[in-house]
């Protein structure tokens, strides 16, 4: 940044006439607002692993009484209380995966607004 102009590498742009691609010089007057997106590395999935380890722990245990009471008076068999809360646990880790993702993408976008 300098007092007169702002001074970029365009990497992409979406209007190639107005700002081509490589070093440019952006007047100062002409910047109002600079928005800045925060990329995380394809591997960088904790946040989301945590959520989801969780989220399973959540459903698993929210079932449990359910499953307990209806194994307890025999209405249903030992499998289909697996499935029931192998369901439960694999719904409570999407859930909080989906919860996760959302707010965590939403913390990577800055706005910067230039004041004349």
């Amino acid at each position: 940044m300098r007092p007169d102009a702002l001074v970029i590498d365009v990497r992409r742009t979406s209007n190639k006439r107005l700002h081509m691609k490589g070093r440019t010089e952006i007047p100062r007057s002409d910047v109002s607002t600079i928005e800045l997106f925060i990329r995380r590395s394809p591997g960088d999935r904790s946040v989301e692993q945590i959520a989801g380890g969780i989220g399973a722990a959540i459903g698993a245990v929210a079932v449990s009484p359910l499953l307990l009471r209806l194994g307890e008076t025999d209405k249903i068999s030992n499998s289909a209380a697996w499935a029931t809360f192998i369901g439960a646990a694999a719904g409570g880790a999407v859930i909080a995966i989906g919860i996760t993702h959302r707010y965590h993408a939403n913390s990577n976008h800055v706005l910067i607004t230039v004041i004349p």
